[in-house]
């Protein structure tokens, strides 16, 4: 787990850069950078198949299909569809619906775009700037 302290937390689309005998990687969900700009954390998911929750609580971030915690003070709804995925390019359809914001359930209505995106675009979606919370340091990667 990583400390959050935050900056900036991003609901986002993006296309890793990848090695040239490798396809890239989409990755869709909630990304934290820290005052410098440097990447702090990320919870996302790879695949649009399905429908998945991304959140934040407190320290930690994190996505999956299971509920969002009672204790996540933001948090996304996000499907969407893969059109095509090439060493080059990612064409995608990402919907998206915030369904909490500041620790309370909410109605906002939904987005959905269509982006073409390449190797190490980055599009935010959507953002929060929650509270940091005690006890959370920011660690580093090795």
């Amino acid at each position: 787990m990583f400390g959050i302290p935050t900056l900036a937390v991003l609901l986002m689309g993006q296309v890793t850069k990848a090695p040239p005998t490798s396809a890239p990687v989409l990755q869709v969900g909630v990304f934290s950078y820290g005052p410098d700009g440097k990447p702090q954390a990320a919870a996302y998911a790879t695949t649009l198949d399905t429908e998945s929750l991304q959140y934040i609580a407190g320290c930690e971030i994190g996505g999956g299909n299971r509920p969002v915690p009672d204790r996540a003070t933001d948090a996304w709804r996000v499907s969407g569809k893969v059109e095509t995925l090439t060493a080059e390019e990612a064409v995608v359809r990402i919907d998206w619906q915030r369904v909490r914001a500041a620790r309370a359930g909410t109605t906002s209505p939904g987005g959905s775009i269509q982006l073409t995106l390449h190797p190490g675009d980055r599009v935010p979606l959507d953002s929060a700037n929650p509270d940091p919370t005690p006890g959370c340091g920011s660690r580093r990667r090795s």
